[in-house]
């Protein structure tokens, strides 16, 4: 995936990311199925999220004010619940060794704005312009 603002020599702040969304179940953060897309745009006080779901037969549009945010954090590590579904479906044919692999090899990373009543995942490929789009958003919330 293309992040759509990339860091240019004149240090202007990156206002854009894109990316995969996740959802958070509990404690799991897990990736959207399909080819569903994010894009998280700061705009003056609010943070325009727009996410299309699978081939664009769903699209939704979030707007969250900057006073609405708790915090930011990014991620890096593995995806915990291939672990826990490989350990689940062991007995099955064996095949929860596939999950089991699977959990050792994949590490991704992701980006998640705790806001009030929304909480926002972003599954990236670029760490620094994610983190340049995390000081400018709390570059904004000052």
């Amino acid at each position: 995936m293309k992040d759509s603002v990339t860091t240019n020599p004149f240090g202007q702040p990156l206002t854009e990311i894109k990316g995969k969304p996740g959802i958070i179940w509990g404690n799991v953060v897990v990736p959207a199925s399909g080819r569903s897309k994010i894009t998280i745009k700061l705009l003056d006080d609010l943070l325009q999220t727009r996410i299309t779901l699978a081939y664009g037969l769903e699209n939704k549009e979030i707007y969250t004010r900057l006073d609405d945010i708790g915090s930011i954090e990014i991620v890096e590590g593995r995806l915990w619940w291939l672990l826990w579904l490989g350990l689940a479906t062991i007995g099955v044919y064996l095949i929860g060794i596939i999950f089991i692999v699977l959990f050792l090899f994949i590490k991704q990373r992701w980006i998640v704005i705790y806001a009030k009543s929304v909480n926002l995942v972003v599954f990236y490929n670029k760490a620094e312009n994610v983190e340049q789009f995390r000081t400018t958003v709390l570059a904004a919330l000052r």
